[in-house]
């Protein structure tokens, strides 16, 4: 059918399409996928993956023996089990929250006038100095479906 020749041809274009998988080296942070929940319990709002881990060493068949960040407990886990953990997502949350911080803590007054600046002032100490008994109550309208009706109030 095919001579050696060609299917060498074939398994060489073959081959460098094909996905290698992933390998980690010793040292890594890597993510773990958790455990499905059991029947009736609600998957909606659990986490994915939990850690992170440190890898401490590589087994046969593509098993990484990994070690919780801060404690002593270490466990296997099968390479398709693991994601990479990725410092830049969290450098950017962090970069963000900086962001909000200096957003939030007290905005610039540009180019008001004096006079504003006092008037709102006093403005707003009236308001807090006098107690309002009345309080206003909505307008009633009629739904919409009613407009061509003529209600009697």
């Amino acid at each position: 059918m095919f001579s050696k020749e060609e299917q060498k041809k074939y398994k060489s274009r073959y081959d460098k399409r094909r996905f290698q998988g992933v390998t980690y080296d010793v040292g890594e942070i890597v993510f773990a996928k958790c455990a499905k929940p059991s029947t009736g319990e609600s998957n909606k709002l659990k986490a994915r993956y939990n850690g992170p881990y440190v890898i401490m060493e590589q087994l046969p068949s593509e098993i990484y023996r990994v070690r919780y960040l801060n404690r002593d407990y270490s466990t296997t886990y099968h390479v398709s089990q693991l994601k990479p953990y990725n410092r830049n997502i969290e450098e950017e949350d962090e970069s963000e929250e900086d962001l909000e911080r200096e957003t939030i803590e007290e905005p610039e007054l540009v180019n008001v006038p004096e006079d504003q600046l006092v008037s709102d002032s006093v403005e707003s100490e009236k308001a807090e100095n006098s107690e309002v008994d009345i309080r206003l109550k909505r307008k009633k309208r009629l739904p919409v479906k009613l407009k061509d009706y003529v209600v009697e109030k």
